[in-house]
């Protein structure tokens, strides 16, 4: 079923017992007008009657109710004794040139008789739309008065005015009785004023204190505008108020609770003044207020100012709440004249302030303005209650912003707040977890408290428990003899966000305690100061902001100061591990805790490659100019040993790319050495030249019979005049080439295949000289770099010798030119255990694409001396050559980080070589010479180093040189063929060269032919 209910003042359910008689007051009206001297209004509205008890009140509904009007109720259940009911309704008006006065009083309820039990049992869904309607409104009311009567009073005058508006007084005496409350429906109410559940047991009268208006306006005179709620009479108590709420509850506009709770001994309950009116207590009757229990099973949204989601209150000696219209919790001053903020507590009567207990176990979502998820208050004349509240365990609570907080406690005597869930503002860090009055408050976090905490003047503490969160505001304020524990994690500004906390009271953290430290490397810290004393326990947990924002060097940061000194009791640093950043804790003075940060990407210990590579980075991040690099510095920030930072500087370097140089080196020297084997095989007589070759002459017919010489025997076969040699020769070679630990470079692999073909001529008996042409064509691989390429070049070249009889000078010269493309990949680990994980640069692959030039001479003196059918040479030899590269950016198809743009850059080699040849021949039939030779030399590099010049195209302008893997210093070099001359003009030969050290092993072989004409 359904109830609908239009107009003001009409409830949707309207219970009521009243002692005595009389019911509501009646009605007045009044209207003065005065041109002269001046106006008077007055209005008064009828009283209830005689003193008697009142009955029980009992209100089950199942109904859906929907009002729409003002002060029209979902439900009002009222148990009111001594007689009056509602107050009478009363208007007064009046207007003067000079003067206007206007009284308006609402009618009282008349003292005695005692309230009964009032209790309430809603299952339907509640709406109200209009101002000053609840949606469920309960009250047992002793001594008369029930509601107060309404007054409105309103004057306008040239010179003065004055106007004042009475709300109906509830007679004296009564007690009043228990107040009980379900509701499992969900309540919603869209006007101010205008509560989800408001339930009071006011002993005493008063009730609900009259409505008042009070207006006063003037041309050019003093104005006074007074409203005073209607007041309780002396005597009763207020009795147990129980409030259970299973459903939702929104309410909308200001001034506009959840679920409003009240006790009240002496007379009192809610007053809401004029706009502009004086709140004050008046006449605080003698009276205890009651026990208030809330059990609060239902989530809240309340979005006007000046609200509370859940208000306990339990008064004695009278008294209640009260504030001008638009502030019901007395935050704001009023807006015309000075008055009093508003009034919460007792009126100054003879009467204890009872207990307040109840658990909280639905969210609450508070967001106006001067506004509080829970507010509770025990304030009596002479004593006040305990006040005790939980949190359960996953619920949420959010207060609101200005004067608002989470939860605040006002009055009571020894106090707790035990948090299971969340409590924070809708400021969050910026605003007030908690506030407090003059009670003695103690806070126990078990689960997370956000924002800053205010406990007012009692003995305050606040206990951050070992499971438990605090991120703490700019302040806590606990009174200098307060003292925050903290067991669990506390963090100044929260995460990520670096603030100083001001905490008056002492600090303690024991052996579990955590204080979470933002460290923003720009550089600023966290900061605790602490008005007393300070004990420090447990760790210092480190959490930084802007790992790429890391620049080397070395800071002091000051992150606890305690002006009453501090003591160490074994506070120990707890960070993410990492090989570029070192922290330590030192004690300065006795006032201060000193964060020490050592920042250092090129700490002792990393190979010089690896140093290369982090040198570069100190410039990048002490210029911290190149914003993409902010990426890579992240990443290598956390990088947790220095083993594996170097690893990971291997990766990146772009070393591997050196690859390409010693194949071209080898490239170059091979094809050198195919023009000088020319030149010494013609040196040698072991060409097939005639000229240079000796012949046996055949035997003829008239020879000599067996036995007897032939004289021509010995005689030799003229010459032809072949002048010019053709030649060709096509072959591999192979090295491994191992990385050095110091330099810190890696091995290198490689293989090529090659051919050459030359033109020479022998211009003179003792002078070659010739040219030839060749091609290569290689690949390598660098697997600790996971760097590869291939290499495609061509040569050019000269060479030529010159015998003066046993000694010999050969040369050659070579230009090459190359087409080089690299393969790279590589990453950066992440690190996934910061409180802020940074993410890893994944695989990436990079691709470069370059020219390179060679040039190349070498220059071979010795002395070859006959033995026997052979010969031994010594030697000596020189060679310089020279490879440039172009200057190129790799690209990556899928884009990435970590490419790199290589500088031009040229490399020497300059080995020199001593060693010693032995040569042969043989005849092979009757016209062919098998001819073999061997030679080994020792050589000696002056320029091993193989180098690349890059820059990361994240930065670019911070160029860093890394080394390959260089040649051997000092190796053995071997070189060993045969040559078959198998006709006059025609020879085929076949060649092997190696070259062997420590760390170098070069194979190599060729095949070829040469033809003269």
């Amino acid at each position: 079923a359904k109830i609908w209910t239009q107009g003001d003042n009409s409830s949707g359910i309207f219970a009521q017992s009243v002692g005595g008689g009389g019911g509501s007051g009646g009605f007045a009206g009044s209207l003065g007008i005065g041109l002269g001297g001046g106006g008077l209004g007055v209005s008064v509205g009828g009283s209830g009657g005689a003193a008697s008890n009142a009955g029980t009140v009992a209100v089950t509904s199942y109904n859906n109710i929907l009002t729409n009007g003002k002060d029209s109720f979902g439900i009002l259940a009222q148990s009111v004794g001594g007689g009056g009911g509602n107050g009478g309704f009363a208007i007064a008006l009046s207007g003067s040139k000079d003067l206007a006065g206007s009284v308006g009083v609402g009618g009282s309820g008349t003292s005695g008789g005692d309230a009964n039990i009032v209790t309430v049992d809603s299952h339907g869904n509640i709406e109200t739309d209009g101002d000053g309607s609840h949606a469920i409104f309960v009250q047992s009311v002793g001594g008369g008065g029930g509601n107060g009567g309404f007054a409105v009073s309103g004057s306008l005058g040239g010179t003065g005015s004055l106007s004042v508006a009475l709300g109906g007084g509830g007679g004296a005496g009564g007690d009043a009785k228990s107040v009980t409350v379900t509701s499992t429906g969900n309540l919603r109410t869209e006007g101010g004023k205008a509560d989800g559940i408001l339930a009071q047991s006011v002993g005493g009268g008063g009730g609900n204190g009259g409505f008042t208006g009070a207006l006063a306006i003037v041309g050019d005179g003093g104005a006074i505008g007074v409203g005073v709620g209607g007041t309780g009479g002396g005597g009763g108590d207020g009795d147990v108020v129980t409030a259970t709420s299973i459903g939702n509850i929104v309410t909308i506009k200001a001034n506009s609770n959840g679920i409003l709770a009240q006790s009240v001994g002496g007379g009192g309950g809610v007053v809401t003044a004029g706009t502009d009116g004086i709140i004050e207590a008046v006449n605080g009757g003698s009276g205890n207020g009651g026990k208030v229990t809330i059990n609060s099973n239902v989530a809240m949204v309340i979005t006007g100012d000046n609200s509370v989601g859940v208000f306990g209150q339990s008064i004695g000696g009278g008294g209640g709440v009260g504030g001008h219209v638009g502030n019901f919790l007395g935050l704001e001053q009023a807006s015309v004249m000075p008055t009093p903020q508003g009034f919460s507590g007792s009126a100054g009567g003879s009467g204890t302030g009872g207990g307040i207990e109840f658990t909280q176990t639905a969210d609450l979502d508070v967001t106006g303005k001067n506004s509080f998820a829970l507010m509770e208050q025990s304030a009596g004349g002479t004593s006040n209650g305990d006040i005790k509240v939980t949190i359960a365990t996953g619920v949420k609570i959010t207060g609101g912003s200005g004067a608002g907080a989470g939860v605040n406690f006002k009055d009571g005597n020894n106090n707790l707040l035990t948090n299971n869930g969340l409590v924070r503002s809708v400021l969050l860090i910026d605003g007030y977890a908690m506030r407090g009055g003059d009670g003695n408050d103690t806070f126990d976090n078990y689960f997370a408290t956000v924002g800053s905490v205010g406990l007012g003047g009692g003995l305050n503490t606040f206990n951050n428990k070992a499971t438990a969160l605090y991120l703490m505001g700019d302040t806590v304020d606990l009174g200098l003899t307060g003292q925050l524990n903290n067991d669990g994690l506390a963090a100044p500004g929260g995460l990520d966000r670096v603030m100083t906390t001001e905490v008056n009271g002492s600090w303690s953290q024991a052996a579990t305690g955590v204080y979470l430290l933002d460290l923003d490397l720009d550089p600023e810290a966290d900061r605790i100061d602490v008005t007393g004393t300070a004990d420090v326990n447990g760790f210092v947990n480190i959490n930084i902001m802007e790992p790429g924002a890391a620049s080397p060097g070395n800071e002091n940061y000051i992150i606890l100061h305690a002006l009453g000194g501090v003591t160490d009791k074994g506070l120990k640093l707890n960070s993410i591990p990492s090989a570029v950043a070192q922290y330590s804790l030192k004690y300065p003075n006795p006032e201060d805790v000193v964060l020490n940060v050592d920042i250092n990407f090129a700490r002792a210990g990393l190979t010089e490659n690896q140093t290369a590579v982090g040198s570069a980075i100190n410039a990048i991040q002490t210029d911290l100019t190149s914003p993409n690099f902010t990426k890579i510095a992240s990443a290598i920030f956390y990088i947790p040993t220095l083993d594996q930072l170097g690893a990971v500087y291997d990766t990146i370097s772009g070393e591997g790319v050196s690859g390409f140089q010693q194949p071209e080196f080898d490239a170059n020297s091979t094809f050198q050495a195919a023009m000088n084997r020319q030149s010494d095989a013609w040196r040698m007589g072991m060409a097939t030249d005639p000229m240079i070759q000796s012949v046996a002459v055949p035997e003829t017919a008239y020879a000599e019979p067996p036995g007897k010489a032939n004289p021509f025997d010995d005689m030799v076969k003229a010459p032809d005049e072949r002048r010019w040699n053709y030649w060709a020769t096509a072959g591999g070679n192979s090295g491994v080439v191992s990385g050095d630990p110091v330099v810190g470079s890696a091995g290198l692999g490689y293989k090529s295949g090659n051919f050459a073909a030359g033109l020479d001529s022998q211009g003179d008996p003792d002078i070659l000289m010739g040219f030839a042409l060749g091609g290569v064509a290689s690949s390598f691989a660098v697997p600790d770099r996971e760097t590869s390429g291939n290499i495609v070049g061509g040569h050019a070249g000269a060479y030529g010798a010159r015998k003066w009889g046993q000694f010999y000078i050969n040369g050659s010269l070579a230009m090459d030119l190359y087409s080089n493309t690299t393969d790279r990949f590589t990453s950066v680990p992440g690190a996934p255990d910061p409180l802020n994980p940074v993410p890893a640069i994944s695989r990436e692959h990079w691709t470069g694409d370059f020219m390179s030039a060679g040039f190349g001479t070498t220059l071979e003196a010795g002395w070859r001396q006959p033995v026997g059918s052979g010969a031994i040479t010594p030697f000596a030899g020189l060679q310089f050559s020279a490879l440039s590269m172009q200057g190129f950016s790799e690209e990556s198809a899928d884009g990435g980080a970590l490419g790199l743009d290589f500088e031009h850059r040229t490399i020497i080699s300059l080995p020199v070589s001593l060693g010693l040849q032995l040569d042969t021949s043989v005849a092979v039939g009757e016209t062919a010479t098998l001819q073999a030779w061997g030679r080994a030399a020792w050589l000696h590099e002056f320029r091993p180093d193989r180098s690349v010049e890059p820059t990361f195209q994240a930065a670019p302008g911070y160029a860093f040189v890394v080394q390959g893997a260089a040649a051997a210093q000092d190796a053995v070099a071997v070189n060993a063929g045969v040559k078959l001359n198998w006709s006059s003009n025609t020879s085929v030969f076949a060649t092997f060269d190696g070259k062997f050290a420590d760390r170098v092993q070069t194979y190599g072989g060729n095949v070829g032919f040469r033809v003269n004409w």
